[in-house]
């Protein structure tokens, strides 16, 4: 990536030289032999990448070139970027598991209960370490009963579901 920005840079700046000495000359004669000067310059610099691939090891070049350009970009840092990816994807996922499981558990308790849940808070749920809170208002008689039906739907000891009665 490094040769192809270097590259553009050098066409540019050759372009910018053709049209500011297209401006200079002061007789259109010579201003035709210039034009046709630079514009073979131009097209010799166009074709500069292309007339390697008719080399015989072009593709292995090329290979080598692109392994020494990730081996020295900045230590690492091509692994460090996909690493801090890599993690926050996960924090992501996580987030959305535990979210989806807290609608799960709001749904079950309002249909086989017929309590209303106030709020449910759910986390590690894509881990298995997963810890429940739910606040729902009345049924201090259920309690217990829904503390096992929540631990048990999702394979966990009834110890890790905390339900608060309002």
């Amino acid at each position: 990536m490094t040769a192809l920005g270097h590259w553009l840079k050098e066409l540019v700046v050759l372009v910018l030289l053709a049209g500011l000495t297209d401006l200079v000359l002061p007789s259109a004669s010579l201003q035709r032999y210039v034009r046709t000067v630079l514009g073979l310059a131009i097209i010799a610099m166009i074709l500069q990448p292309i007339l390697p691939l008719f080399d015989a090891a072009w593709a292995q070049k090329a290979a080598v070139t692109a392994s020494q350009e990730l081996e020295s970009s900045d230590d690492g840092s091509v692994n460090a970027t996909d690493s801090a990816l890599t993690s926050s994807l996960a924090a992501v996922q996580n987030e959305q598991t535990d979210d989806l499981v807290a609608d799960a558990i709001r749904r079950m308790v309002t249909e086989q209960f017929g309590l209303n849940v106030t709020a449910v808070q759910v986390t590690g749920a894509a881990t298995g370490d997963v810890r429940v809170s739910l606040t729902v208002q009345g049924g201090h008689d259920e309690v217990e009963q829904l503390q096992r039906a929540i631990a048990q739907t999702l394979g966990v000891d009834p110890s890790r579901v905390q339900i608060h009665a309002s």
